[in-house]
């Protein structure tokens, strides 16, 4: 009994969704020719499903829905690998630029040693600098100075905007720039190094206008 119940519950299921229902004709009445163009509302029955007269919810052929179902997957993939734009690099003529502006910058020098570094800080999709110069000074010893610059990339070229105090170290490495911000690792001395043999790596962050 249970199995004839299912069967024919399982017949009307079929009937009703796969089978487009058609209008209801009465007697005497005759079927009205094709027309050329579907209004929206029947262009959409025709995509996704038919709509029984006299009733107010629309039946949905599966196969049809899931046509699209399938596509969605895909699509979101799409856009979730689509890579966003990289921000515009100065060239190497610029990049060049940068270090004469830089060793131009620092004066009264016998030599001026520039580690440039570059990425947006500002985040106008442009490329800007951080410069960390050592300069041996004109009768000064056997010791030298660093200076760390920040540089807002433009149209132009780069645009000196400051200086960094506070920052020591040798061996600049590991720029990382982002909005506000750069960090940078410099090897600075350990408790129990000698001035000429710094050992610890410490990573300072430098606040970007």
């Amino acid at each position: 009994m249970r199995k004839t119940e299912a069967a024919n519950i399982h017949s009307m299921i079929v009937r009703r969704v796969v089978v487009p229902c058609s209008p209801d004709r009465s007697a005497g009445s005759t079927p009205s020719a094709p027309k050329d163009r579907l209004s929206p509302m029947a262009t959409l029955r025709m995509q996704f499903g038919t709509r029984e007269r006299g009733e107010s919810r629309m039946i949905v052929h599966p196969a049809r829905w899931s046509a699209h179902l399938v596509r969605l997957p895909v699509c979101l993939s799409v856009l979730c690998f689509v890579p966003l734009p990289e921000p515009a690099r100065a060239e190497g003529a610029g990049r060049k630029a940068l270090v004469a502006l830089e060793r131009k910058r620092i004066r009264g020098a016998d030599y001026v040693q520039v580690h440039p570094f570059f990425g947006d800080f500002t985040g106008d999709r442009r490329e800007d600098a951080l410069a960390v110069s050592y300069s041996h000074p004109k009768g000064g010893g056997n010791s030298d100075s660093i200076e760390v610059s920040l540089y807002r990339g433009t149209s132009s070229g780069f645009r000196f905007i400051k200086t960094v105090p506070d920052v020591y170290g040798q061996s600049p490495r590991l720029a990382k720039f982002s909005r506000g911000q750069v960090r940078v690792t410099l090897t600075t001395l350990g408790p129990n190094d000698a001035r000429c043999c710094p050992s610890v790596p410490k990573e300072y962050v430098i606040a970007a206008p």
